[in-house]
């Protein structure tokens, strides 16, 4: 359901598309996910921010044990770019469908995107998050061997 501008903001800076796409290829899907919860909460969809956040913490949290349970021979044949740009580029459609209108909208009444120097600041600490919790993931397993899991 794509939103309007008629429904009351609480600010007029939004993350742009673009930025979405930038954050989640920096930071990960967690970080895309929560630019994007950003902006349902622009437009009081709380409900919508929620699932989007929550989305994003599980893909982070799933995605490294998911790919640390697969025999290595299968890991080894996924180039490792395809996971993220795929993600990456999952979550900008996604933004697409749901606020392309409404954020031209805010566009032509004087809105503007939020900075890029924040958006590298909140992609680089996601990015902090996810790696810290990529390399737990993986001691964990070297600590108790794939084979015991």
């Amino acid at each position: 359901m794509e939103t309007t501008v008629d429904t009351p903001i609480k600010s007029s800076r939004f993350w742009s598309n673009r930025q979405i796409l930038i954050g989640s290829i920096l930071g990960g899907p967690l970080a895309g996910c929560i630019l994007l919860s950003q902006n349902y909460k622009l437009f009081n969809q709380n409900k919508e921010a929620k699932k989007a956040m929550w989305v994003g913490i599980a893909i982070a949290i799933l995605l490294p044990i998911i790919l640390m349970l697969l025999p290595e021979s299968l890991v080894n044949k996924i180039p490792s770019s395809t996971l993220p740009v795929v993600l990456s580029v999952g979550i900008y459609y996604f933004a697409q469908h749901f606020h392309k209108s409404s954020l031209k909208e805010l566009t032509e009444k004087g809105s503007k995107r939020k900075s890029y120097f924040k958006l590298f600041g909140i992609s680089l600490l996601f990015l902090a998050i996810s790696l810290a919790w990529i390399f737990l993931v993986a001691a964990v397993f070297m600590f108790i061997g794939k084979d015991g899991v």
